[in-house]
């Protein structure tokens, strides 16, 4: 078993730890063993669709049309959470 596997094409690649992870490098067309759907990694998103790498990209988009940067939503925190991170920097932390 390897680290990871890397996802892309010549000039953008993604690497997931997930399935056998055995250090290979699929391009896009190439038959993976990961199941079918959307992984997301602070590098970009991977698309695996009827067993096949469909596509790499390096951002999302939202709904209206803005970019949104794949590490910003891994690292994203629910309202509640983002509210008691800054109630405790405004009262010099959790000390």
């Amino acid at each position: 078993m390897g680290v990871y596997d890397d996802y892309g094409n010549a000039n953008f690649w993604v690497q997931l730890k997930v399935g056998p992870c055995e250090l290979h490098e699929y391009r896009v067309g190439d038959a993976v063993d990961i199941t079918d759907g959307v992984y997301l990694d602070h590098a970009g998103v991977v698309v695996v669709l009827e067993g096949r790498l469909a596509a790499v990209f390096s951002h999302l988009w939202s709904k209206w049309g803005d970019v949104i940067d794949p590490a910003s939503v891994i690292g994203a925190m629910n309202p509640v959470a983002q509210a008691v991170k800054m109630l405790e920097e405004q009262m010099g932390g959790t000390e």
